[in-house]
């Protein structure tokens, strides 16, 4: 999620340091390295007596973060909130799942209680990272990563992230560029070279965070595309015994026409008639009583199906509810 807001002491901060940093003013490039010079001497006093706690340095290591980007991280006070502090402290919903933002002065994180998710800790604080990483960029760096995004992401494939960003560019297109920042850095495994060295300030080992996103994804998409299957094959069971029923009905018409045909030969006497319509009634008969079997053989085989996809369903459901920090648990 994109910064939300400014803090006045950050600013004031600035104008501090700037006074400070004056005499280079003189200097070729004066906006590079005063900027520089503004981050390092902030990060300095700002970690000052900082210790990261045992659950945020765990996400900087599982993250695979450089010193660079562990600074970043740090000197944002990282927090893992429950659901309802997350809440207070990221008013602003995301586009996909709610699991963190960055706020322009601090980080906070979704605290996931769902083992088999987890992954995606590390991966948002990733995501974070990469928000506040992307205001320190000089100008005409920003320029030069903003132009490597945008031409690695109109070379995807990857309908998930076409949709995402379509998402982004309706709601807020300023956002975008930044939001490219920290998504193809934690999401796309292949990148152009220029890019992937670009990122390797950030990410010792950036293959880790990709398998980190890679590995809670697939959670999801797993059983999206069991439910999807499921659902291809409800369809065509359920066309199987639409046209089944219409067979039984007909066969159904049938007997009831034979049935009456024996009954008048029967009164009438005629018996060579009456028995040389009877293999004709069995075989009726016969015919009828294997599709019933078959009939009730695909009912059950489709309510089978709807209780596995409904089960499914809710899998699904409770997954997706444990990181949408909306869903709140009710007390009993």
């Amino acid at each position: 999620m994109e910064p939300q807001t400014k803090s006045k002491s950050s600013k004031l901060l600035l104008k501090i340091v700037l006074l400070l940093l004056l005499p280079l003013s003189v200097a070729g490039g004066v906006i590079f390295v005063v900027s520089n010079y503004y981050y390092d001497i902030t990060d300095q006093i700002n970690l000052l007596n900082y210790k990261a706690p045992t659950n945020i340095a765990r996400l900087a290591d599982d993250a695979s973060l450089t010193d660079k980007a562990r600074k970043i991280f740090y000197v944002h006070r990282p927090e893992l909130n429950g659901k309802t502090v997350f809440n207070q402290n990221c008013p602003i919903p995301e586009l996909t799942f709610v699991l963190g933002c960055y706020t322009g002065d601090n980080i906070y994180l979704l605290d996931i209680q769902k083992p088999e998710l987890e992954p995606a800790e590390p991966v948002t604080a990733a995501h974070e990272m990469l928000h506040a990483a992307y205001v320190r960029l000089s100008d005409s760096e920003r320029q030069r990563v903003d132009g490597l995004l945008r031409e690695q992401f109109e070379s995807t494939k990857d309908q998930r992230l076409i949709d995402l960003v379509a998402k982004y560019e309706a709601h807020d297109p300023e956002s975008v560029p930044t939001e490219l920042h920290s998504i193809i850095g934690t999401e796309v495994a292949k990148l152009n070279p220029q890019l992937e060295e670009y990122y390797t300030q950030y990410f010792v080992d950036r293959s880790k965070v990709i398998a980190d996103f890679q590995g809670y994804e697939k959670v999801f998409s797993s059983l999206e595309t069991k439910i999807d299957s499921l659902q291809a094959s409800l369809k065509t069971t359920k066309s199987k015994i639409a046209k089944l029923e219409s067979t039984i009905e007909e066969q159904l018409e049938d007997i009831d026409s034979i049935n009456t045909k024996l009954k008048n030969l029967e009164a009438k006497g005629d018996v060579s008639a009456y028995n040389e319509l009877v293999p004709d009634q069995n075989q009726l008969v016969n015919s009828y009583n294997t599709n019933i079997r078959s009939y009730r053989s695909l009912i059950k085989s489709y309510n089978s199906k709807v209780g596995e996809v409904n089960k499914i369903a809710v899998r699904h459901n409770d997954l997706l509810n444990s990181v949408n920090s909306k869903y709140q648990e009710i007390d009993e």
